[in-house]
């Protein structure tokens, strides 16, 4: 009984640390999604911020210039550029986007009359509960402006934070690594470090298949004839950051307005779609990116699904080079250091 006793308030001490770990735990998860939009935006500049050391490391590679002026001549040339071809193709591109928004819905229109001829067609548009709210309308394209500025709004945050991170990311690296405890911090340093190698290299491969993806989607298109290449090629490259997803949805637009012109149109333009992403996925991204980050389709598919349900457009986006920090982070500091095995590192070369 006395021993019962003696031991009662180390058992009460345990029971007070176990709910106090839980507590904080569950405080620190609480805080993240409440925050985590905000993190997004973050983790956002910090994708921006290493395209622009790559950038400016391969200027100052071929130029010997030091770095911060590598750095802002990357910048005064994107933005130059970037001002350049508003200038030059904005009229063309605008015109063809609005055109788009315009036929879209009217195909989507012309798609569900040729449907209700059809018995099975009829059946299909009865089992859809709205199936005029599949695509929007031209006046929903323009009722969502309001969304449009806070988009620009992000952009604007994402570019400056990230321009700001650019310029001096060793004293924001060094920062974080003081925050781990002393004997940690090499270790730390060393998987910040191949976190920014790897995500550099999944950039680098990312913008130029889509510049890759775009241009070729348009000479296609062209080739056969297609109304509003231009635009279409244009939405191909874009959708193309997204890897299986986008693909999928830069064909959507494409067939509505092949059906207006035919069913040999829309054989034209799956064919072209098909031979682009053929050769994007076999030959275009291994030759630009030799060290390729290959992430297994069912675990990237699933993270775009859950980060898309959970914040949207924006989730979606990020989902891929969230999905490589995990995949990297989970290698290196569970993988090699509590189970000590040997493992390949995503965009290591084989």
């Amino acid at each position: 009984m006395n021993q019962a006793y003696a031991d009662a308030p180390r058992y009460a001490l345990r029971v007070l640390i176990a709910v106090g770990i839980v507590v904080g735990l569950a405080t620190v998860v609480y805080l993240i999604w409440r925050l985590s939009r905000v993190l997004l935006v973050v983790f956002a500049a910090i994708l921006v911020a290493v395209l622009l050391d790559g950038l400016a490391r391969l200027v100052s590679h071929y130029t010997r210039l030091p770095r911060n002026l590598s750095l802002g001549l990357v910048v005064l040339l994107m933005g130059a550029g970037t001002l350049m071809a508003i200038v030059l193709a904005g009229p063309a591109i605008t015109d063809q986007i609005s055109q788009l928004s315009e036929r879209i819905p009217q195909a989507a229109a012309r798609l569900k009359e040729t449907l209700g001829q059809y018995p099975w067609g009829r059946i299909l548009l009865q089992r859809a509960s709205r199936p005029e709210t599949l695509v929007p309308s031209a006046t929903d394209i323009l009722g969502q402006i309001s969304g449009v500025f806070s988009v620009l709004t992000n952009m604007v945050v994402i570019g400056l934070i990230g321009l700001y991170l650019a310029f001096s990311p060793g004293t924001y690296l060094s920062g974080l690594v003081r925050l781990l405890p002393k004997p940690a911090r090499p270790r730390g340093r060393q998987v910040l470090g191949y976190l920014g190698h790897a995500l550099r290299w999944w950039l680098v491969g990312r913008f130029s298949a889509m510049a890759a993806v775009g241009i070729l989607t348009t000479l296609g298109l062209e080739l056969i004839h297609m109304p509003l290449a231009l635009g279409l090629g244009i939405i191909a490259g874009l959708l193309s950051f997204e890897p299986y997803i986008g693909p999928i949805a830069s064909v959507i637009p494409a067939v509505l307005i092949a059906l207006v012109e035919g069913p040999i149109m829309v054989i034209y333009v799956v064919g072209v779609y098909s031979i682009v992403q053929f050769l994007e996925g076999n030959i275009i991204t291994p030759v630009i990116q030799k060290r390729v980050i290959s992430l297994p389709p069912a675990v990237l598919l699933t993270a775009q699904v859950l980060l898309g349900v959970l914040f949207g457009l924006f989730g979606l986006l990020l989902a891929t080079p969230l999905t490589v920090v995990v995949i990297i982070v989970v290698q290196m500091l569970y993988v090699q250091d509590v189970l000590g095995d040997s493992v390949q590192l995503l965009g290591e070369p084989h």
